[in-house]
């Protein structure tokens, strides 16, 4: 029976993974120093060894120490060692991103800013909104937005292009809207912002004959308001094609609520037709705190297609309505 019994013992020995010199894989049977745990990541090629230590920490990083080993670190705003100007850092609690390159973030919801160094700042102040510049102080800061410069002798800078998002299929792009924000009343409350210049994407069918509004622009009550219309026609019967190029500058006062307005043409149209005549009257009408400027073309074809091209600028407290 005792025979029996380390016959077993022996073959179960051979046939350990410690027998004979087999190595440990060590990512399966932790060791244990000092009482903490100890294991190893492995890739393909490289087994990397985690040092035993205290358990991570709320806010540190698993940093590679050497081509074999790895340790549990808190980051520091001013690492050390090759590529520490590389190195970002990160405290988490305080929602902060460093480097010593320059590079910063900080704040939460709609106080986020990222700091681009000497450079300048791109902050968040608002849902869907990118802002140059840090957050709103009581002395802001003049930015500039600017395509790169060309360096050496004779070299032009780059073009600068500004363009709304591209849409699909008969969708066509969204608008363009320059803004700015006439003063108001004494005091710390934020200035409302106004359309100052706007390009419609999408071309305003016309009905012929019949004044069609194009644009609409709220004037509010105690305010007035005045602008130009720019506006490019096109007629066709899919052979022949006309066009004609206008401007109409107009005003606005609203008295209680009870709208008075102008409208004129400036200068002559331009027209070109390679068949018959095209020609459009401007109009102005009102609505509820709001003027509509609107187009009446005339065209000699049997039309496939009337519709007009829309630009502008504005002058008010108000904002368009593209139609």
């Amino acid at each position: 029976m005792v025979a029996r019994r380390l016959l077993l013992a022996a073959a179960l020995l051979l046939a350990s993974p410690f027998a004979l010199g087999q190595q440990q894989d060590v990512g399966t049977y932790p060791l244990d120093q000092n009482g903490v745990a100890a294991s190893a990541l492995k890739s393909a090629t490289t087994t990397v060894i985690v040092s035993a230590a205290s358990a991570p920490s709320n806010g540190q990083v698993l940093t590679a120490t050497s081509s074999t080993a790895a340790a549990w670190q808190t980051p520091t705003v001013s690492p050390t060692g090759t590529g520490a100007a590389n190195r970002l850092s990160l405290w988490t609690g305080v929602n902060t991103l460093s480097s010593d390159a320059g590079l910063t973030y900080t704040g939460t919801g709609t106080a986020l800013e990222l700091g681009l160094g000497a450079g300048g700042k791109l902050t968040s102040p608002a849902s869907a909104t990118l802002q140059l510049g840090a957050l709103a102080s009581a002395t802001p800061t003049a930015q500039v937005l600017q395509s790169q410069a060309g360096t050496g002798p004779d070299v032009k800078g780059a073009n600068l292009t500004i363009r709304p998002g591209p849409g699909t299929g008969t969708g066509g792009s969204g608008n363009l809207t320059l803004q700015t924000a006439p003063a108001g009343t004494t005091g710390g409350t934020a200035n409302v912002p106004a359309d100052r210049m706007f390009i419609a994407a999408k071309n305003v069918t016309l009905t012929e004959s019949s004044a069609t509004p194009i644009m609409e622009y709220s004037v509010a009550q105690g305010t007035v308001a005045g602008g130009n219309l720019f506006y490019t026609v096109r007629a066709d019967d899919a052979t022949n094609f006309q066009s004609l190029r206008g401007e109409a500058r107009w005003s606005a006062v609203n008295k209680g609520g009870v709208l008075t307005t102008s409208i004129a043409l400036v200068g002559a149209d331009t027209v070109a037709t390679s068949s018959g005549t095209l020609a459009c009257a401007a109009s102005i009408t009102t609505g509820t705190n709001a003027v509509l400027v609107n187009l009446n073309c005339v065209s000699s074809l049997t039309q496939t297609n009337l519709f007009a091209y829309v630009s502008g600028l504005v002058a008010g407290t108000g904002t368009v309505t593209y139609k």
